[in-house]
């Protein structure tokens, strides 16, 4: 048997689900004259749900009790980077002026490459 619980718990997450598909993360291409650019989010998402059968007063010895339920969510979505392709090179372009060292050696290391491969 179902409780009701469970259908309004699959109507918030389809919700949810369709709030938060993969293109809100990675975004579709823009062009830009020659230059390619996807922009990158970051997506945060609560949920919480519940209900209760009351079983109180004169539903105490009833098979059918009053259901209460409720559901509620949040999902706050960031733009975090942008993937740029232009020239025949791709650069990552962090939105948040906190760049990893990481992310710049990255960068720094396609451009070496690069550089290295043309001579």
């Amino acid at each position: 048997m179902n409780h009701k619980i469970v259908d309004v718990l699959e109507v918030a997450l389809k919700g949810v689900k369709d709030m938060s598909n993969v293109n809100v993360i990675v975004g579709a291409p823009i062009v830009l004259g020659d230059a390619y650019v996807v922009p990158i989010s970051q997506v945060k998402c609560s949920f919480v749900g519940g209900g209760m059968d009351q079983k109180m007063g004169k539903y105490k010895e009833a098979n059918e009790y009053p259901f209460g339920g409720a559901t509620g969510g949040s999902i706050n979505i960031t733009p975090s980077s942008f993937l740029i392709y232009q020239n025949d090179s791709v650069k990552l372009l962090n939105a948040d002026n906190n760049t990893h060292v990481l992310e710049k050696l990255i960068d720094e290391s396609a451009s070496a490459l690069n550089k290295l491969i043309t001579k």
